[in-house]
């Protein structure tokens, strides 16, 4: 006699079925649980930016020396303006990546305060040659570490002008003058002039040691 299995058939693909069901479902919820983590995360490491930038001005204006924290405070800022993607600590060569027509940017970023333009001698940082990346981004930011304009300068650029001859600081220690930085530059972002606070314009057309 032939036994009829198809009730043990219908039963193991309707647990198979709301097997499937319930892998999707927690996937789903999986990513929307990192998404908001994600999106804690952020929030957190922005109140503790905002923290950070009131105690960097008051130690600035304290002891007239910087705190040393502009380059993290350049990056988040930049990554938070611009949509961009953080590298891990410690990546050699850049330090986020842009995403452009799936393409993958990668950025090195350089931040700059202006805390009194008349009395303003800073250059970039130095720019290692020798690391991978496509471009430097400046994050010129004010007394208070907020961002008064960011600029974009192509790798090909840099190169160019880090070796063209008549400066030490540009051939030996690979660091540009900010106004030289910004001539070769696209803008990416740039903030509206506030009452009382520095004009980007100001920086720019300005002819003190800030040049190069």
């Amino acid at each position: 006699m032939k036994k009829n299995f198809s009730g043990v058939g219908f039963l193991r693909h309707n647990r198979s079925h709301r097997s499937r069901i319930a892998i999707e479902y927690y996937a789903i919820n999986y990513q929307r649980l990192m998404m908001i983590d994600e999106s804690q995360k952020n929030q957190q490491i922005m109140a503790l930016l905002s923290q950070a930038k009131k105690i960097a001005g008051q130690y600035q204006s304290l002891t007239g020396k910087p705190l040393g924290i502009t380059g993290e405070i350049a990056e988040y800022e930049a990554a938070r303006i611009l949509g961009l993607k953080l590298a891990e600590a410690r990546q050699a060569g850049f330090d986020a990546i842009e995403y452009r027509e799936k393409e993958a940017v990668k950025l090195q970023i350089k931040g700059r305060c202006i805390h009194n333009i008349k009395k303003t001698t800073q250059r970039m940082g130095s720019i290692d040659l020798s690391k991978p990346f496509d471009a430097v981004l400046l994050v010129l930011m004010d007394a208070n570490y907020d961002v008064l304009a960011i600029y974009e300068c192509s790798r090909e650029k840099v190169i160019e002008a880090l070796m063209s001859p008549g400066s030490k600081a540009r051939n030996e220690r690979s660091m540009l003058g900010i106004k030289k930085f910004i001539s070769m530059s696209i803008i990416r972002w740039e903030r509206p002039a506030l009452p009382g606070g520095i004009d980007v314009d100001e920086v720019i057309s300005s002819d003190l040691s800030i040049l190069d």
